[in-house]
């Protein structure tokens, strides 16, 4: 059995000081992990997902731009994975999610042209999976989410 991690611990218990600290410091850990192998695709998947953990977090604070570079930076690792792996399904998704975050967090800050990319390219990767694999229920889930956000903010 695995431990969990103490980022998502701190989260549970409704410490997000300390949350924030373990979800930091994990980050750096996993960029320098990374920076010493920049090829190795199980790193980029790390720092990726440590990068969504803090977003997670910071938009816990209201720190909206700050989630946002996070953010930022996990969709430009997926899209990478994407571009090393183009059939790899798992990063797709991963980046479709990324894409997803970036639009929740541009209505945020007002910014419903760049919401409304994001939810389109969200949109288009899903459907492009799914027409991939039309008996993935979960895969049928997550484009009729992106579908129905796209259409409650931008119709």
């Amino acid at each position: 059995m695995t431990r969990p991690r103490r980022g998502n611990i701190a989260v549970d218990e409704g410490d997000l000081k300390a949350a924030r600290e373990a979800r930091g410091k994990s980050y750096e850990v996993w960029e320098a992990v990374l920076a010493a192998a920049p090829r190795d695709e199980a790193s980029r998947y790390q720092v990726a997902l440590a990068a969504k953990n803090l977003s997670a977090v910071e938009q816990r604070f209201d720190e909206f731009a700050l989630a946002a570079k996070h953010a930022e930076r996990a969709r430009d690792l997926d899209q990478e994975r994407c571009t090393a792996s183009p059939q790899d399904a798992s990063a797709q998704l991963d980046l479709s999610f990324d894409l997803s975050e970036l639009a929740e967090l541009a209505i945020r800050s007002s910014d419903l042209v760049k919401a409304a990319d994001y939810y389109r390219q969200a949109r288009r990767i899903r459907e492009q999976l799914l027409a991939n694999d039309p008996g993935n229920q979960r895969l049928k889930d997550r484009t009729a989410y992106i579908q129905s956000r796209e259409g409650c903010r931008f119709s």
